[in-house]
């Protein structure tokens, strides 16, 4: 079953999953499928209430829906998260971009007191989701709802074997660098 957080957001998990489906995000199955694929793993999803930033720079409150592949199945160590070779993941070795605008910011504000420091903010979360995930991962990533059965076709939130954290520091990095 899926967490409480998606339970008492039913109607939120649904419409997500529903939107992914309609932009070809996500493949729906039949329930009855599920037991004629090989190595499919069935998720438990979740939703995590964040903050973000609209196009003013004012706080508002924003739900993500995200998949548990943290979830132990049978026994110990048997998540899809458990079984990742995390040593072979390439290392980021950046992340210093938060640290590089600030020092930016801070340098501006002395060299030129008087002057407004314009920002802009990036979303490239949609532009990442992007990426496809191989087959063999696709059907470790399953997940259940009113719909079916449900085989993302996109990078998943919970994943810790997506190229992501490494490929979010080079983007940001990258960026910082064109700023």
């Amino acid at each position: 079953g899926n967490h409480s957080s998606a339970i008492s957001n039913m109607d939120f998990a649904e419409d997500l999953n529903r939107k992914d489906i309609m932009n070809e995000f996500t493949l729906p199955l039949s329930l009855e499928s599920a037991y004629d694929i090989k190595n499919l793993l069935i998720n438990p999803v979740g939703v995590v209430h964040q903050l973000t930033i609209d196009e003013s720079g004012c706080s508002v409150s924003k739900n993500r829906l995200i998949n548990d592949q943290s979830y132990n199945y049978s026994f110990k160590d048997s998540s899809v998260n458990d079984r990742i070779f995390s040593d072979l993941l390439i290392y980021p070795p950046y992340g210093f971009a938060l640290l590089r605008f600030i020092h930016a910011i801070i340098w501006l504000r002395w060299k030129f007191p008087s002057l407004a420091i314009l920002i802009i903010k990036y979303d490239v979360e949609k532009a990442f989701r992007r990426g496809h995930l191989r087959a063999s991962l696709a059907v470790e990533s399953a997940t259940i709802s009113k719909n079916g059965l449900n085989i993302p076709l996109r990078m998943t939130f919970g994943n810790k074997g997506n190229p992501s954290p490494s490929g979010f520091c080079a983007l940001s990095e990258t960026v910082c660098d064109v700023a």
